[in-house]
């Protein structure tokens, strides 16, 4: 059984199904032609209650502000301010999936007599197979009109309500999501709909109101209490400050913890490592130290058969940890990270933020003590899309 994030979001219920009638703009918008209302419902594309729900939360709003994480690829990053006076398409797409792969040239081939004065193109890659996405695009280029952007940590996807499930976004030349989850006959009705339509600087979109948002003064003061960053990263990308990439297991070797609310450190290792193994007193000092306070992993790249030979190899047991352990070969969330050497360990506080970055045996009983105690003056709803039911970053 696949598992993929340890955070308190997992106990929230799933985001109740909102009308399909949200399809009409929430802010006043010029007439939207001949299209009836009931024949704008063919326009939409087969989704799951909880995929729609999140997306149509989005509409009649400007759409979250491109995230500093994001890698534009082959080109300079866009902003809305370069987007705003056309219509924008979204198209979320992976390339971990035969039909994953297709979008962006499905997208760009039924558009492709839009003029790019009057439509842009973006094709979000979504976390799922990030890590593999620039290789593919080198042997299977997107059309002209479509420019790439990948979303390795999900952070941008979560804002607009972005899952799994491929699905566009159509903004309008005011900068208003005016429809989602568009198949393709509706997409095509929706750009050339939207595209007839002036640009008016007078109404422009203005951003929904969210959690964050509300919440931002007030992360601001506990956010001061965690101890600064100082040194560098080595064998990875040093991601102190930013919010991690999405936890993933593919299997659990001991029962796994319950993490709800709780400062978390994750430390990449293997049975075969012998530095990783010369580490785990350390951590099973600062474990013991911290019970029940601190969620401790310890996640291996390893198959499930070279993990417990490994563990026999070196006379392992179980019952010597003292804290949490789990297996993905695939290495989902050290790719991201880029972790070349390992062990490597990270510490996130409860809102997913990294706080401390290094060596495990680098981590300190007296730092984690302040990233615990800082972790308890923060809001629980703290972070970018926290209040998300389900999201990459939850």
């Amino acid at each position: 059984m696949n598992h993929r994030t340890l955070r308190s979001p997992l106990t929230l219920a799933v985001l109740a199904c909102l009308n399909y009638a949200a399809l009409a703009p929430a802010q006043e918008t010029p007439d939207a032609g001949n299209e009836t209302d009931a024949n704008k419902q063919k326009w939409l594309e087969k989704l799951s209650k909880d995929d729609r729900a999140a997306l149509d939360e989005t509409l009649g709003f400007a759409p979250a502000k491109f995230t500093d994480d994001l890698k534009w690829v082959g080109g300079e990053p866009a902003t809305w301010d370069t987007l705003i006076g056309r219509v924008v398409v979204i198209q979320s797409w992976t390339s971990a999936s035969p039909a994953g792969k297709r979008w962006p040239q499905r997208v760009g081939t039924a558009l492709k007599d839009t003029p790019p004065s009057d439509l842009a193109i973006v094709a979000l890659h979504t976390p799922e197979g990030a890590a593999e996405a620039e290789e593919i695009l080198k042997k299977q280029s997107p059309p002209g009109n479509v420019r790439v952007v990948i979303d390795a940590t999900g952070a941008f996807c979560d804002e607009l309500g972005v899952w799994k499930n491929p699905v566009n976004i159509v903004i309008d030349r005011n900068g208003a999501v005016r429809y989602a989850g568009l198949n393709t006959n509706g997409l095509k009705q929706a750009v050339a709909e939207l595209a007839a339509e002036p640009f008016d600087k007078s109404k422009l979109a203005k951003p929904r109101a969210t959690e964050k948002s509300e919440s931002e003064s007030q992360t601001k003061a506990p956010d001061a209490k965690f101890p600064p960053t100082t040194g560098s990263v080595r064998s990875a990308n040093d991601i102190r400050g930013k919010r991690a990439p999405d936890f993933y297991v593919d299997k659990w070797v001991t029962t796994r913890p319950n993490a709800e609310g709780k400062v978390v450190v994750i430390d990449f290792w293997a049975t075969w490592c012998p530095p990783c193994r010369a580490s785990i007193p350390h951590m099973n000092q600062l474990a013991s130290k911290f019970g029940d306070k601190v969620c401790f992993v310890g996640l291996s790249d390893e198959k499930s058969d070279n993990f417990e030979l490994g563990l026999r190899k070196h006379n392992l047991k179980l019952r010597d940890f003292k804290y949490s352990l789990a297996l993905d070969p695939k290495d989902t969330m050290s790719r991201v990270i880029n972790v070349t050497g390992i062990p490597h360990c990270i510490v996130m506080s409860k809102d997913w933020i990294v706080r401390w970055q290094g060596n495990p045996t680098s981590l300190s009983a007296e730092t984690l003590q302040k990233i615990v105690d800082a972790d308890a003056a923060t809001p629980a709803a703290s972070g970018a899309s926290a209040g998300k039911k389900r999201g990459w970053t939850q």
